[in-house]
């Protein structure tokens, strides 16, 4: 894609985030350990269901209410992994039945303002999230359970400016960082994970 076509999608991506709101929260969340790209959207459409089943009850998919908002993902270069969190990957990575040697991938979902959501503070919210985040497991080839979300990387931002927001989303377009930005309801989201950017 050229220049021009990269400059155009990410103006319209910015155009369809910020006529769309309001947005209560930006949520970031990251992977514990190297898992590959299907893995990472099924356990985060998973965490969005627990999230919404919570917030909206049982029945929050027949009552077609949940979070919505767009999803964006990107592709966490392992230079800017911290030590420890590189340490665990590498000490990890053999064990994984579904290792991908790419660097992982980590999602910022921009939450639309509702009235389930708008009596959060920002830290309230991320401990809501770790809670759930905390109940997803996967099984390692040695037959172990690791949690996949790391606690720590969860980062919740109360939104103010809309536009820089969506403005730091759409940049990872022009970085090649990022394949496109979906939106996400009650029903979760669809990312096919061979068009995200390698």
């Amino acid at each position: 894609m050229n220049t021009n076509n990269i400059n155009q999608l990410t103006n319209s991506y910015i155009e369809m985030i910020t006529t769309n709101g309001p947005y209560r929260f930006m949520l970031t969340i990251t992977p514990k350990y190297e898992i590959s790209d299907n893995q990472m959207i099924q356990c985060t459409n998973l965490l969005l269901h627990f999230i919404n089943r919570r917030l909206y009850g049982n029945k929050y998919g027949d009552n077609k209410r949940g979070l919505t908002g767009f999803i964006a993902a990107e592709r966490q270069n392992k230079r800017s992994l911290n030590s420890e969190c590189h340490t665990d990957i590498n000490k990890m990575r053999k064990h994984l039945k579904f290792g991908s040697k790419q660097p992982p991938l980590h999602f910022h979902l921009l939450i639309k303002e509702d009235e389930k959501n708008s009596d959060f503070t920002t830290a309230q919210f991320r401990r809501f999230v770790a809670k759930h985040a905390r109940k997803i497991t996967r099984e390692s080839s040695n037959g172990s359970y690791f949690n996949v979300f790391d606690v720590n990387g969860i980062d919740v931002t109360e939104i103010y400016d809309v536009n820089g927001i969506s403005e730091y989303i759409a940049k990872n377009l022009e970085n090649n960082e990022s394949s496109s930005i979906h939106p996400f309801d009650f029903g979760g989201f669809c990312f096919i994970a061979e068009e995200i950017r390698r």
